[in-house]
């Protein structure tokens, strides 16, 4: 027995985040959408993200840090 107690709200939540992904794959598989289509949806989600934070982190960033330069620059 754990030492932590857990309200019935919070196991119920905890539940369901572990139930939810193969259930989610389980439910498309039986849609119609193969492994080899969750492989493909899942690089196109992890590409657009590396690709938001490239953007996020070399672009927006720098952009903003030398507009802050030139506004304490005047």
């Amino acid at each position: 027995m754990t030492s932590q107690k857990f309200s019935m709200k919070e196991e119920v939540v905890s539940a369901s985040l572990k139930v939810a992904p193969p259930l989610t794959v389980s439910g498309l598989t039986a849609g119609g959408v193969t492994m080899q289509d969750w492989v493909y949806i899942g690089t196109l989600i992890y590409l657009a993200f590396q690709i938001f934070v490239i953007i996020r982190d070399k672009i927006i960033r720098e952009w903003s840090a030398s507009k802050n330069k030139k506004e304490r620059d005047k």
